[in-house]
């Protein structure tokens, strides 16, 4: 059994870790067609399929359209789970114990023959429609697709996708951006948290923090902001800034309509967020504090509470741990808030 690495071996490692990912960033995974067909045929056989009749596509938004028409069903058609590009990461991992460390297994190179045949497929009964690599991706110092000033993905047929340090961005909002054109309206539109983040992270980048305080001061009055201060045993494994969390309180009208936001700063993580409040608060720690929510049969069972963005983790005492499993067989659950000075003081971590 095979328990350390020697030196020797440890050396090689990022050589065979610069060898796959030069494979796939410098576009070396670029099949024929008679190497696509022979290993998603072989890939179908190995499944217990007959052969499949394979179509070799240029993205994967071709593949929805030829699924569509193959098929008749004009409905998303799921992508494969296997054999596919994602299957490099722990396929490369186990090469380099078969080249190196002599540990053999029989199907590994058919394996990496599948995903080095397909970025993605659309696996059916009889047909297996194929996307090729992409022509460019553009990405940070952490591997993570990005640009901000072009798309970060794109394939042959000209599809593309936008990201920012690895988070996807509606081609719209992205350009949007770039012109200058995304507004207070659209940004408060977006349903999703995660979307307003990005924008924010790429407009922060683009332009600047003072851009992005005009940006929301333009329709927004700031009417309070507080300062959460931990002390240092809160502090271990941050960046250890004193402020752990800055809350601003933001009031306004847009489209005639009475809003509230809290601005959330972590600056242990460098994340600022917005979240939507109920217009009748008028502090930031009271603001923020609203958003939590517990049963109102735990509310004296509180041990402390961890956040991120708009989700909330709570641990319990063992008195509220035993009611909070109860709880799960009854059908109404009543809730409520706490105020924001008990918020904040059984606050541990946040981002």
């Amino acid at each position: 059994m095979l328990k350390e690495l020697t030196p020797e071996q440890e050396v090689k490692l990022p050589l065979y870790r610069d060898m796959w990912i030069n494979d796939f960033f410098n576009y070396r995974l670029q099949p024929t067609y008679e190497e696509v067909e022979k290993n998603m045929s072989d890939l179908y056989k190995f499944s217990g399929f007959s052969k499949p009749r394979v179509l070799l596509v240029d993205s994967p938004n071709e593949c929805q359209v030829v699924a569509r028409k193959e098929t008749g069903v004009d409905a998303y058609h799921s992508f494969s789970s296997y054999g596919n590009y994602s299957d490099i990461s722990w396929a490369s991992f186990y090469y380099f114990f078969q080249e190196e460390c002599g540990i053999k297994h029989k199907e590994l190179n058919r394996v990496i023959q599948w995903a080095k045949s397909s970025y993605s497929s659309i696996q059916l009964e009889g047909l297996c429609i194929v996307s090729k690599f992409p022509t460019k991706i553009l990405r940070n110092e952490n591997n993570e697709m990005h640009s901000l000033e072009e798309s970060a993905i794109k394939w042959k047929d000209g599809y593309e996708l936008f990201f920012i340090n690895g988070k996807a961005i509606s081609k719209e909002n992205f350009e949007a951006i770039n012109n200058k054109t995304f507004n207070l309206s659209t940004f408060f539109n977006l349903s999703n948290e995660e979307d307003k983040s990005t924008c924010i992270e790429m407009i922060q980048l683009k332009y600047g923090d003072e851009y992005l305080y005009e940006f929301f001061a333009e329709s927004l009055k700031i009417v309070d902001t507080f300062i959460d201060e931990k002390e240092d045993e809160y502090l271990e494994g941050t960046t250890r800034g004193m402020n752990v969390g800055v809350y601003t309180l933001f009031k306004g009208q847009i489209n005639g309509e009475n809003i509230s936001y809290v601005r959330c700063y972590c600056p242990s993580t460098d994340r600022m967020f917005f979240l939507g409040v109920d217009n009748t608060h008028t502090n930031a720690k009271d603001a923020i504090a609203s958003l939590y929510r517990v049963p109102k049969s735990l509310l004296k069972h509180i041990k402390y509470i961890q956040r991120q963005g708009e989700r909330f983790s709570t641990v319990f005492t063992k008195e509220g741990a035993r009611i909070l499993e109860d709880l799960k067989n009854q059908s109404e659950i009543e809730y409520t808030t706490i105020p924001g000075d008990e918020y904040f003081s059984k606050m541990r971590y946040e981002f």
